[in-house]
């Protein structure tokens, strides 16, 4: 049952591997394979600052071997992506579908996304063999390997099975921890959580899950053997290791996130900040006191409408938190500036729903569709 665990990723592999050269490009690859590219060759952090690099610079990788040609159209795009966020859409078509031949970029860069997706189906299979033994394992990595959303995502060169795999692999990480407290286990972990938060920013939802196992571990009476001290038996005792725990995660998340970016503050490699982020702030409250008038029906305001309401509109607690680290270099530049682009985007995006378009997105969209698609 044991050698099934390890059969399950070649099986994946085999059953994607068609889908590689066969899909054609979609909208966002285009996008994140030129921003891994520069990343990779010019250490600047400007293109699709709303998506963490982690996975963009993996995907890049196999890029270096036969360099891609870019052109003066996405040169000149590139200069003023700082400025212009949106910028990256042009880059990314001319890089792609323009200054090269795509299929070949494509194939390229999708064979990490399906490595990616091959480890990630070998943890599943570990993780369910370790909880319910070489038959559940087995079972759980052959249901992994030929599930399709999980083999669709892994045939395109995009940051979700990346981002998934180190989502996994910290909560897999956080479990054995949670069963034997040792410097590995905890060093291990803190790279999985970085690793996500540095691949997605949704890897905030890695907080509550690991806050909930952390608290069942302080209200489960089994002992918990320490490398470092004898079982913590009692509550307090496991509340304490706890606390360790989660503070060794915490530097070594944020240690691997700054390397994640080249372990500098600034977006580009000159090494001076770049952005201007009281600005980006300003227009993150700007988005959203738009997405509120629209939301609650009224018209569009002219520009000195809004930018009043702006200003009457005191910050909220996300651009305050930003405009904080910024000051104080708490994490990279573009880290930050892409928190502020992704929430920026989130505010004004039409959602459709049974041939209703609206500025609001419906509580249950999510259970329908889940129905409907089912």
């Amino acid at each position: 049952m044991r050698r099934l665990v390890l059969v399950a990723p070649l099986l994946f592999v085999v059953v994607a591997w068609p889908a590689l050269d066969e899909n054609s490009g979609t909208y966002d690859e285009p996008v994140l394979v030129s921003a891994g590219y520069s990343y990779v060759t010019r250490g600047d952090f400007r293109l699709n600052p709303e998506h963490p690099p982690l996975v963009k610079t993996l995907l890049a990788l196999p890029l270096l071997a036969t360099p891609p040609t870019i052109g003066a159209d996405a040169e000149r795009a590139f200069a003023v992506a700082v400025d212009r966020p949106d910028v990256q859409y042009l880059v990314g078509d001319r890089f792609l579908n323009v200054d090269n031949t795509p299929q070949p970029i494509l194939f390229r860069a999708r064979l990490v996304a399906l490595a990616l997706g091959a480890v990630l189906v070998l943890l599943v299979g570990i993780w369910a063999a370790d909880a319910f033994g070489p038959l559940g394992g087995a079972l759980a990595a052959g249901v992994a390997a030929l599930d399709p959303n999980l083999l669709a995502h892994a045939t395109l060169a995009t940051t979700d099975v990346g981002f998934t795999l180190a989502f996994v692999a910290a909560l897999l990480l956080a479990r054995r921890t949670f069963r034997r407290a040792t410097a590995g286990a905890i060093v291990g972990t803190g790279v999985a959580i970085g690793a996500a938060f540095a691949a997605k920013h949704t890897a905030v939802l890695l907080l509550p899950a690991l806050a909930v196992v952390g608290v069942a571990r302080v209200i489960d009476a089994t002992p918990w053997p320490r490398a470092f001290r004898r079982p913590a038996a009692r509550a307090a005792a496991r509340a304490a290791t706890v606390v360790v725990v989660v503070l060794g995660w915490s530097v070594v998340a944020w240690a691997t996130l700054w390397a994640a970016y080249g372990s500098r503050y600034a977006v580009t490699p000159t090494g001076s900040p770049s952005v201007q982020m009281a600005q980006w702030t300003r227009h993150l409250r700007s988005e959203r006191i738009l997405g509120d008038m629209l939301a609650r029906g009224e018209p569009v305001p002219d520009d000195a409408t809004l930018a009043r309401a702006v200003d009457a509109r005191p910050p909220a607690a996300t651009e305050r938190l930003v405009e904080l680290a910024a000051r104080h270099r708490w994490l990279p530049e573009a880290y930050l500036f892409g928190v502020v682009v992704a929430a920026a985007q989130v505010q004004l995006r039409s959602n459709y729903l049974l041939g209703t378009i609206a500025p609001t997105g419906w509580t249950w969209y999510f259970p329908f569709a889940l129905l409907v698609k089912t």
